[in-house]
């Protein structure tokens, strides 16, 4: 929980200043406030998303993985919401509703690909086909 409200707060610093950079929307770039406020909304965002995903979809995934194609998929999300944004409008709500979309494709990305890779048991031996001893 923890790894998932810090690796949050700094991606969503982090978006919430090149969305303002890109859409020139909201307060200047070096404000310190816009960089708090990126940072409480990413952490609270990584705080209820990672568990639950790490749990529900990434079980089996690596953990190098299941920590970085996450928060890059993030930051894709955001991204591409800015992008979205600046030619269709809408200020930095598709950059902060792109965020966790982002978030979501690659850990659904991530369980496709590692869900099917279960490992195989040997099968088990019956009773009847136990060898007798004595």
């Amino acid at each position: 929980m923890a790894t998932g409200s810090v690796i949050g707060a700094v991606l969503g610093a982090v978006s919430l200043w090149v969305a303002t950079a890109v859409l020139g929307v909201g307060p200047s770039v070096g404000s310190a406030e816009l960089l708090i406020a990126g940072a409480k909304a990413g952490a609270l965002t990584g705080t209820v998303l990672a568990p639950i995903s790490a749990w529900a979809l990434m079980r089996r995934v690596p953990l190098w993985r299941a920590i970085g194609e996450p928060a890059l998929g993030t930051a894709l999300g955001s991204i591409a919401g800015s992008a979205i944004a600046s030619v269709i409008g809408g200020g930095l709500a598709w950059s902060i509703l792109g965020a966790p979309i982002g978030f979501l494709v690659a850990a659904l990305r991530l369980r496709i690909a590692y869900g099917a890779r279960r490992t195989q048991k040997e099968p088990t031996r019956s009773a009847q086909d136990q060898p007798k001893r004595g």
